[in-house]
């Protein structure tokens, strides 16, 4: 979200009409999105379309306290109960906007969670405009103290004698922010970082706002609500365009905002109630985590608190020759590698590899009656009590991460 200028008491309408005219635009927002999107969607996919336009408006609006970037603050923008623009559910996305020209210092907890990365990008989150990545940061590659706290400085230079973590910024770039990544395998015993930005080039008080703050920065969310949804909408036609009906495609340099080292898989699947869709490959060796998760057929990733609509590398089973095998379907088949696409017509499947290239990956739709005659004998099974007890630490493990 680009900041605007503080407008002048001339320039502002009374509050009423600047209520009025936040919520016009949101308004104008929301119909020019579902015009481009609705013809070619069913009244349930329609749904969906409004689902991820009440999401971008959330994580606008909880982005509002660190729009000032002399005094920026992590925000959740994405995460597995806003689950908008293909969110890896396994994620949690803060986001921190910054000044190309300032000091900032990241402090905190690394924790225990799988990964934790940074992002540091010149440009505006939320825009049609280019942005630029200045660093991508795996915090295990920064120095850890005895107390598990890790220290990173972001200035223009570095300063004179100064040997701690350090990254670049771009003067040039007025306009920049960091993304925090906090990446789980095991939902219910890692533990998230807890980390901190704040500007070190000057005073540590914050002034006070003046008049009209708030009003710009309401223009700011209904400008985003406006854009964002857009934005996206370029990336899945084009996605969508090149998919096969069942089939994969490597997406890692169609994607904006991809990790540094990380590969995207993508896909679409149509199935019948009485069909399964099945994927297989080898996980890639050293690499330190794979997710693969369901979507509707807006980029909403499917309600994995409460569904099996996700699976990862600590939560799947590898089948005895080395393979990974998902399923994918409607009914349970009782498979501990199943993926529940529920009432949905169409889903689109997401992958990662963190780390490590696209491997190679089979698929393959066959009728429910042949899964098991289509997968090895002693592929992992599930009985009802095993899948609700699943499903019930799914949904704790979820709870007892930051979302908010």
């Amino acid at each position: 979200m680009s900041q605007t200028p503080m407008r002048t008491d001339a320039e502002l309408g009374t509050a009423i009409e600047e209520w009025q005219a936040f919520a016009a635009t949101l308004s104008e927002a929301g119909v020019a999105v579902h015009q481009r999107a609705d013809p070619d969607r069913s009244a349930a996919e329609q749904e969906q379309v409004t689902t991820a336009l009440l999401w971008t408006l959330l994580a606008a609006v909880a982005a509002l306290p660190q729009m000032n970037r002399d005094y920026p603050e992590f925000a959740p923008i994405l995460n597995p109960s806003v689950r908008r623009i293909a969110a890896n559910v396994d994620t949690i996305y803060s986001v921190a906007n910054i000044r190309g020209t300032g000091t900032y210092r990241i402090t905190g907890r690394r924790g225990t969670v799988r990964i934790v990365h940074l992002q540091v990008v010149g440009g505006s989150l939320g825009t049609n405009e280019k942005v630029t990545v200045l660093a991508d940061i795996n915090l295990d590659t920064c120095r850890i103290n005895d107390r598990g706290w890790v220290d990173i400085l972001l200035s223009p230079e570095r300063p004179e004698d100064y040997q701690g973590d350090w990254y670049p910024l771009d003067p040039s770039l007025d306009e920049a922010f960091v993304t925090l990544r906090q990446i789980s395998y095991d939902w219910l015993n890692e533990i998230d970082a807890q980390l901190s930005i704040h500007r070190v080039d000057q005073p540590a008080s914050r002034p006070a706002e003046g008049p009209g703050t708030v009003l710009s920065n309401m223009r700011l969310v209904a400008e985003y609500v406006a854009k964002e949804p857009l934005r996206f909408m370029d990336v899945q036609e084009h996605q969508l365009a090149s998919l096969p009906v069942n089939g994969l495609i490597e997406a890692t340099q169609s994607l904006p905002g991809t990790i540094g080292g990380q590969a995207y898989t993508h896909g679409l699947i149509q199935i019948a109630a009485n069909e399964a869709w099945i994927a297989e490959w080898e996980p890639p060796a050293g690499s330190p985590y794979w997710g693969v998760q369901l979507l509707d057929y807006f980029y909403n990733a499917l309600d994995v608190m409460r569904t099996q609509a996700s699976l990862n590398g600590h939560l799947a089973a590898v089948d005895g020759d080395g393979k990974i095998r998902v399923v994918v379907s409607a009914a349970d088949p009782g498979l501990q590698n199943w993926l529940d696409m529920g009432p949905h017509e169409r889903v689109q499947i997401r992958l990662r590899f963190y780390g490590a290239k696209q491997p190679p990956i089979s698929t393959r739709v066959v009728p429910l009656t042949e899964l098991p005659d289509s997968l090895p004998r002693n592929t992992a099974t599930v009985t009802p009590d095993q899948r609700s007890e699943a499903l019930r630490n799914r949904a704790i493990g979820l709870q007892l991460r930051r979302r908010w």
